[in-house]
């Protein structure tokens, strides 16, 4: 018998007025109305004196607003911080949340609101779980590719790249979660609507096949992991592809045993490098400046938000106050032979695919959960240093990043995850 309670829902946290949606730094803000809806989906699980609760967020990151929020709505439920694990899909056509410094900002209103709404969900679930049994499966689908070998990704076009195939499903009781791994970006910039993307569509199609009530929707390590396809034809194609690979694991999907529970976290230091000088700094603004004028709207929001990005930094290097790492959370939970790794960031493939056989040489099976927590930004191989590209010298000033991070990122989080399951 299983020796887990389980309780599951989902929420609907869709804003009803105008927001500034995040993902784009050209994208002109506010949102003019919705495409779809957005939902938090969670899953309690309660084992002795033990509880977790997994929340899933059509979101592009939990950003450190909403964390705020959230938790004291869950603190008065009596919630923990460790027993929280927040992750979010990574839609790009969301409401910001406060993750990224210069894409927007909190509407603090729907922040308030959607954070209530989850915390009067979760009182009346809380007491209340199951015993469950948990199903355990695993595929492949075709969803994604690898944007670093699409030219312009990288200063020269890299001819191959790692793909992330792999789809895992945890049926519990009648919701699943879905493990897959790809940016949830096959609406483009120019796309003013609220939507979940292709995840939410997926979502649509599995909760009528499954007669799910819910369906928890985790992404991975897609930091370099991009749709096969984009716009409104993306979403449903890429949408119907993964809820196709996920019916197919689920087919397959074998019980599980489910007697233990354990997590544990770390908080990790993230080194990052030397800041640009002032002089080069000084030259990067007259840049961004030069002609400014004459480009597009789309183009100006972008140039101004770099000059916002640089006159910051310029301020905390005369103060010396620039920081010189970031702190992020990592966290393993573990249900039996059922290995959960929550990253805080947007990790490349790559490391997520070493991630996977790190624990499975244990002879555990994985779910790498990214976009976890608050991000430190993207977590890059050590090879895409020496690579170059979007993820390892741009990306880091919209995390609001004097500089980016040190080429030994990756080499941390491995040992981290080494150390924690060595623990637990």
């Amino acid at each position: 018998m299983p020796e887990l309670r389980i309780v599951y829902g989902e929420v609907d946290i869709t804003p009803n007025s105008p927001v500034d949606l995040v993902g784009y730094a050209a994208r002109i803000n506010p949102s003019l109305g919705t495409l779809d809806p957005l939902f938090a989906t969670f899953l309690l699980l309660e084992g002795g004196d033990k509880k977790a609760l997994l929340l899933s967020f059509d979101l592009l990151a939990v950003g450190k607003d909403l964390k705020k929020k959230l938790h004291h709505f869950l603190k008065e439920l009596g919630f923990s911080a460790e027993e929280i694990f927040s992750i979010a899909t990574h839609t790009h056509s969301a409401p910001a949340t406060g993750s990224l410094t210069y894409m927007g900002k909190s509407y603090g209103p729907w922040l308030e609101d959607a954070s209530r709404r989850i915390a009067d969900s979760l009182r009346e679930a809380v007491g209340k779980g199951k015993y469950r049994k948990l199903m355990l499966g695993s595929g492949e689908g075709e969803i994604s590719l690898n944007r670093r070998t699409i030219e312009g990704w990288l200063p020269q076009k890299k001819e191959e790249g790692y793909v992330e195939r792999e789809i895992a499903v945890l049926l519990c009781g009648e919701m699943p979660l879905v493990n897959f791994t790809c940016h949830a970006v096959c609406l483009t910039g120019k796309n003013r609507f609220v939507s979940a993307d292709f995840p939410g569509r997926a979502r649509i199609y599995l909760k009528y096949f499954l007669n799910a009530p819910a369906v928890l929707m985790a992404n991975g390590a897609a930091g370099d992991q991009d749709p096969v396809e984009r716009e409104i034809y993306g979403v449903e194609k890429v949408g119907r592809s993964l809820a196709e690979a996920t019916l197919s694991a689920a087919e397959k999907a074998e019980e599980i045993e489910c007697q233990s529970m354990k997590y544990i976290h770390k908080v990790v230091p993230f080194p990052l490098a030397q800041p640009p000088s002032l002089e080069e700094l000084e030259e990067f603004i007259a840049s961004k400046k030069e002609g400014i004028s004459d480009v597009s709207p789309p183009e100006q929001i972008m140039r101004r938000s770099y000059i916002r990005w640089a006159e910051d930094t310029m301020e905390k290097i005369k103060q010396g106050s620039w920081e010189k790492q970031v702190e992020g959370k990592i966290s393993i939970l573990r249900i039996g032979d059922v290995v959960f790794v929550f990253l805080p960031g947007e990790v490349l493939s790559e490391v997520g695919r070493k991630a996977r056989e790190i624990i499975r040489e244990k002879g555990l099976f994985p779910f790498i959960m990214g976009y976890y927590d608050e991000l430190v930004g993207y977590i890059p191989t050590a090879s895409a240093f020496e690579e170059g590209g979007y993820e390892v010298y741009d990306a880091y000033r919209w995390y609001g990043r004097p500089a980016p991070f040190l080429p030994t990122v990756e080499d941390i989080l491995l040992e981290t995850i080494k150390e924690l399951l060595g623990k637990i």
